[in-house]
């Protein structure tokens, strides 16, 4: 599935409990950017995604982006929903079916 110059990841899924994003899947870009600015360089591709679920199903979805996205805003701007635990922040983009949202990237707080 592609939406613009994102490349879906199918499966995995993770699961929220926001009315609006019950499910988020992971761009192959979020992917890739969870990885480099995670500790996860060396990990094999099922330890990064289950931490990648595990993070997003345990983050804060809002409207906004966390206030350290705020001031350096490039990627991602103006994504209609963000999801963000700790340092790691992931714009969120619509993809159609209702209900599923797609992390489009992943930033770090500091780099």
């Amino acid at each position: 599935m592609s939406l613009g110059r994102h490349e879906v990841m199918l499966p995995p899924v993770a699961h929220t409990e926001h009315p609006d994003a019950v499910e988020v899947a992971f761009s192959f870009h979020a992917v890739q950017r969870f990885r480099s600015r995670a500790p996860w360089r060396t990990a094999g591709e099922a330890e990064v995604m289950t931490e990648l679920v595990r993070l997003v199903e345990g983050a804060i979805i809002a409207a906004w982006p966390p206030a350290w996205v705020a001031g350096g805003l490039r990627e991602g701007g103006g994504a209609p929903l963000w999801a963000w635990n700790g340092p790691l922040a992931f714009p969120l983009a619509a993809t159609g079916q209702p209900g599923r949202w797609l992390a489009l990237t992943c930033l770090r707080r500091g780099s």
